[in-house]
């Protein structure tokens, strides 16, 4: 079993328990219009045949579990990298959008594309997920990219901040990982 059908699997046998003794994961928050969490995470979109696949089997989910909360078809995505968890209190003019853009742009322009084989589906406490099988080499040089880029973002930042208030930077914390 490849190592990523291995992960899949035991997300499911996770979940699957958890399930058993009503563990599940239930986000308050997901259909109140005052939820201020944000956050930046680096997206793709499905293609069209992708995206109309999962749609259908949504369709299918929504005749048995009708209550549940179902992504709108302009939301699906393919998660490549959380820049910043979707936190409450997070505001995007506390960053530099200009500067994340180019980031994510030199990123992209030096990695190129890459493909994704998606085929199952998974669980976890909160969700459902479709079981994406990547090409690891061009996404891992993505990912590693846009680590380090905004890791150098990030230190530019502190480095501004650290002169302009005149004090030595002591202790970094890292709330989460890039």
């Amino acid at each position: 079993m490849s190592e990523l059908k291995h992960v899949y699997a035991q997300m499911w046998a996770d979940s699957i328990d958890k399930f058993s003794h009503n563990e599940c994961e239930l986000d308050p928050l997901i259909n109140n219009n005052s939820d201020m969490r944000r956050g930046i995470t680096v997206l793709s979109y499905f293609d069209k045949v992708v995206g109309n696949n999962i749609l259908s089997f949504l369709d299918e989910l929504r005749t048995i579990e009708p209550e549940q909360y179902y992504y709108p078809a302009s939301d699906l995505h393919l998660t490549i990298l959380s820049i910043i968890s979707c936190i409450d209190g997070f505001n995007y003019s506390d960053i530099d959008a200009d500067a994340y853009s180019n980031v994510f742009k030199a990123a992209v322009k030096d990695t190129g594309p890459f493909k994704v084989h998606f085929k199952g589906i998974t669980v976890s406490p909160s969700c459902i997920l479709v079981q994406g099988y990547p090409d690891f080499e061009p996404l891992t040089k993505l990912r590693d990219s846009l680590r380090q880029r905004f890791k150098k973002l990030l230190l530019k930042r502190l480095l501004i901040l650290d002169t302009k208030f005149l004090q030595p930077i002591r202790r970094l914390y890292v709330v989460s990982p890039l």
